[in-house]
């Protein structure tokens, strides 16, 4: 794994987050420098990255309720108490009992947002998300290069497909990993498709029970691929699938739209 290399950007973000609020309470300012440690962690398991999708949810679903910290670490706190799998943004806080109990109980500002945030279309994005900022951050990914002039060297690509290929404990050929541009010479991107595939396959059995023909269903949507014609197909039969099965048919909407994009096909 690389030295972590802190760009200009990055920086910024630091001095920002150090200097927010800088005139209230202690505790804030403890909270912001705690929040700093995961822009210098690289999550090595899918098991990892689900933590840090739990920890960004549970950060949205406390700043949407509040904008008290002690309530906000109160929150943090029960979440770690109930089991929601987070850790406690700052369980020294000790006025969290002047603030903590105003308002909503925190028990159902918890389940109202992780019910909103936590559905399984939702976490294969924000999984992305985060290999993608992992990618960006520790490994020099740049997004997709297509139309640049420049393009990604094998230094690049080859620490993009050792990283994903040590979270998912998997070696991938460059041919399935890669993304060439048309004439083939040149690496423009990594295969998001291929890697949506990789944790829709490590998260389905452990995070969400569907039934076989749903799972069915949802896998043969990361292998559209061919002609637009026969994509559409695939895309129709599995909606037929999933529609009757699940509890919410926004999700199937959020996830064909999410593939349809990464295949670049339009849905009439």
């Amino acid at each position: 794994m690389p030295g972590i290399e802190i760009c200009s950007s990055l920086k910024q973000v630091i001095r920002d987050k150090i200097n927010e609020e800088i005139g209230h309470c202690s505790q804030g300012f403890h909270n912001r420098i705690n929040s700093l440690y995961g822009l210098f962690f690289v999550p090595k398991t899918v098991s990892e990255l689900l933590q840090r999708v739990r920890q960004s949810i549970l950060v949205m679903i406390v700043t949407k309720d509040t904008d008290d910290v002690h309530r906000q670490n109160y929150i943090s706190r029960r979440a770690f108490e109930i089991g929601y799998g987070v850790e406690c943004t700052n369980a020294q806080d000790t006025f969290v009992s002047n603030n903590g109990y105003l308002g909503t109980s925190p028990t159902i500002v918890l389940d109202r947002g992780f019910e909103e945030e936590f559905h399984w279309p939702n976490i294969i994005k924000k999984l992305n998300e985060e290999i993608k900022s992992v990618l960006i951050s520790s490994f020099g990914y740049r997004g997709n290069l297509e139309g640049n002039e420049e393009a990604y060297d094998k230094g690049d690509y080859d620490s993009f497909k050792l990283y994903i290929g040590e979270l998912f404990n998997k070696q991938f050929t460059d041919e399935e990993f890669l993304v060439f541009d048309e004439d083939y010479l040149n690496v423009i991107d990594v295969n998001w498709q291929l890697i949506s595939k990789e944790l829709w396959d490590n998260i389905k059995k452990d995070i969400f029970n569907f039934p076989l023909e749903v799972s069915d269903a949802i896998t043969s949507l990361f292998s559209l691929e061919g002609s637009e014609e026969n994509a559409k197909e695939t895309v129709n039969r599995a909606f037929s699938q999933v529609r009757g099965c699940i509890d919410n048919i926004n999700d199937f909407h959020i996830f064909i739209s999410l593939f349809l994009q990464i295949s670049q096909i339009q849905k009439n």
